[in-house]
């Protein structure tokens, strides 16, 4: 069975910590069968052990992402995570503006159709 562990965190309760030692255990990780993959791309201010924001669909920047390159980094990412399940039955995914998003999206604040747009930003 293949599993997609998804940890998105909550602020202040050290979820960079958890990433860097996944990052820095990778390879252990893998001789278990975890697959803790490398971020497919570089967003401004947004550590590379937060290898799950692409699935926010921004580039955590003030330049407005294009719809084509949300979608491009959304199927990278997706590309990514099935190349590592090729290999590995579990994957691990991490990052904490997923908890955010969720929350504002709880809230009424942003939709779905709205992620990635100026709607869906997180505030601030």
């Amino acid at each position: 069975m293949k599993v997609l562990y998804l940890h998105i965190g909550t602020p202040k309760t050290a979820t960079s910590s958890i990433q860097l030692f996944l990052s820095e255990n990778r390879k252990t990780l893998e001789q278990h069968g975890y697959c803790f993959p490398k971020q497919p791309h570089k967003y401004p201010y947004v550590s590379q052990n937060r290898n799950a924001h692409f699935m926010l669909g921004d580039k955590n920047s003030a330049n407005q992402p294009t719809k084509e390159e949300i979608e491009r980094d959304l199927l990278e990412g997706i590309e990514m995570v099935r190349e590592c399940f090729k290999q590995y039955d579990n994957v691990i995914l991490t990052d904490e503006d997923l908890w955010a998003r969720l929350k504002l999206f709880q809230e009424g604040r942003i939709s779905i159709s709205g992620a990635g747009s100026a709607a869906g930003r997180i505030p601030g």
